[in-house]
């Protein structure tokens, strides 16, 4: 059945804020995909994508405007978790269970329940898979990428078969099936990400709950939440196709809580994170503002992955400015990170929240790069 990518819920152009990873009982889920999309309604959510692991079938349930009621006010985004033993990636700008999809994802939806979860493909198949999927136009989003025993395998994986990465998986994961939790492997993933933007991919970065249940089976007593981390991104209205859109254009930021602004001028032109000011010599105004932290961190102007300037912050609302000269055919990009202690993890040096990068001077080529290049050791 067909979802509408197109349907509007609201006109105005602005910030949304949604997940991008959540389980439906067509998957590992507790929730129904109607149960799952009222819970995210009552987090404040705008929109939700529904990534059950290999299977499309919740769609059905919003075919044909995007949601199961005309009115209903929460946006659902078609998606799906393709699962693998060599990893798990998110997929995104389909129109739901449909002929063209069932064609698609022939290989990897509607298996087996004993088959769901030990699905695997050589390098060569699963090259051809993503790129049968770029190709048809839709987002790739490579989850958890540094989680194990989830974490991406395929070593000779192009960089250029990622769209986005999800930078903050589940933060509330303690590691009980593998020897890393998340509030490590969201950090290394962050440094990784920083390299892949210093080699020229311009990934953009995600978040993603992984909600599957209020009450995981891996820890009942752990606090799974649908609104943590929450990614906005910047539409030109609230539907499918300009929220998709907006991620192809890097116009997000991702949260645990604390909302930011990180924009740049130059020459009396406004940019927005994500965007690119070209290649000149002229001077560039960057200015940031965070508004909702809890308690102390550190605000950071990064460039090229290192730290350009730096300032602690407690409480409240915070406001930034950092004026320099772009250099003439040097390729760089500047992002605004909060870091500090995460309340709800209990865990340090955690992106409270993240830009997606503004970037400044002419655009690498980056060919041939694969995930193993980025890995240390």
């Amino acid at each position: 059945m067909t979802v509408s990518l197109t349907k509007v819920f609201s006109a105005k152009p602005g910030w949304y804020c949604g997940d991008f990873h959540a389980h439906t009982t067509c998957s590992d889920g507790v929730f129904s995909p109607r149960g799952l999309r009222d819970l995210a309604s009552e987090h404040g959510l705008d929109f939700l994508s529904i990534t059950d692991h290999n299977a499309i079938r919740a769609l059905d349930e919003f075919g044909g405007t995007g949601s199961s009621d005309d009115n209903y006010p929460l946006m659902v985004i078609p998606g799906l978790e393709i699962t693998l033993i060599q990893g798990h990636i998110n997929i995104f700008g389909f129109e739901g269970n449909t002929p063209w999809a069932q064609e698609l994802f022939q290989t990897i939806v509607d298996r087996p329940n004993y088959d769901v979860y030990m699905q695997g493909k050589e390098h060569a198949e699963l090259d051809n898979l993503l790129r049968k999927i770029r190709a048809a136009g839709l987002l790739t989003d490579v989850c958890h990428p540094l989680l194990p025993p989830w974490e991406w395998r395929d070593l000779q994986t192009d960089i250029d078969l990622f769209t986005c990465v999800e930078l903050i998986n589940d933060p509330t994961y303690g590691g009980a099936y593998g020897p890393v939790d998340n509030p490590t492997a969201n950090p290394a993933t962050r440094r990784m990400w920083s390299a892949w933007l210093n080699a020229g991919y311009r990934v953009t970065a995600l978040g993603g709950t992984d909600f599957h249940s209020l009450e995981p089976s891996d820890d009942p007593k752990r606090l799974s939440l649908l609104n943590l981390p929450r990614t906005y991104v910047y539409a030109s209205e609230l539907s499918c196709q300009a929220i998709l859109e907006g991620v192809r254009k890097h116009h997000v930021y991702v949260s645990m809580g604390p909302k930011i602004e990180f924009k740049a001028s130059q020459n009396g032109i406004d940019f927005m994170m994500g965007d690119d000011l070209g290649d000149s010599l002229d001077l560039m105004h960057f200015s940031a503002r965070v508004e909702g932290c809890t308690g102390p961190s550190v605000a950071r102007l990064v460039k090229n992955g290192d730290v350009f300037s730096e300032s602690h912050i407690k409480e409240g609302k915070f406001e930034f400015e950092w004026k320099l000269m772009a250099e003439k055919g040097a390729s760089a990009w500047f992002r605004f990170d909060v870091i500090g202690h995460d309340p709800v993890t209990n865990a340090d040096d955690q992106s409270l929240a993240i830009s997606n990068p503004i970037f400044v001077g002419p655009a690498l080529n980056p060919q041939g790069l694969t995930f193993g290049s980025f890995l240390s050791g």
